[in-house]
């Protein structure tokens, strides 16, 4: 098994094996990646306030275009190391919360994967 990152839990949190900590297999690796890039935020991280997507700049504000922001997620998840093609994408608005769903699959080369992101 190749080891490429720390592996994280559905809260974010590192993942412990017993009491080692996780690492993150092949087709892993790739869906972490997108669902941490996904849901970075932009001006979040205070040592580069360019990274991330403007959810709150563009993205969930009232009148912005829909392939814009299709444009935005697909530009993210085809930058994201690992992924070959993207074969879906969907946006769902969430009103209730005032977010946004993501339903997504891509090929990474080993296996095809499906993976729901919640911002």
């Amino acid at each position: 098994m190749t080891i490429y990152d720390i592996a994280f839990n559905d809260e974010h949190d590192m993942y412990l094996s017993g009491r080692d900590i996780a690492f993150t297999g092949d087709s892993d690796t790739v869906v972490q990646r997108l669902k941490i890039r996904l849901q970075f935020l932009l001006e979040e991280w205070f040592l580069d306030n360019t990274a991330g997507l403007p959810y709150t700049q563009f993205i969930l504000e009232q009148g912005a275009s829909i392939e814009d922001i299709y444009t935005i997620f697909r530009d993210e998840t085809k930058n994201t190391e690992g992924v070959f093609n993207i074969i879906f994408l969907v946006l769902t608005p969430t009103p209730d919360d005032k977010g946004l769903r993501v339903d997504f699959s891509v090929n990474d080369g080993v296996s095809t994967g499906t993976v729901e992101v919640s911002v």
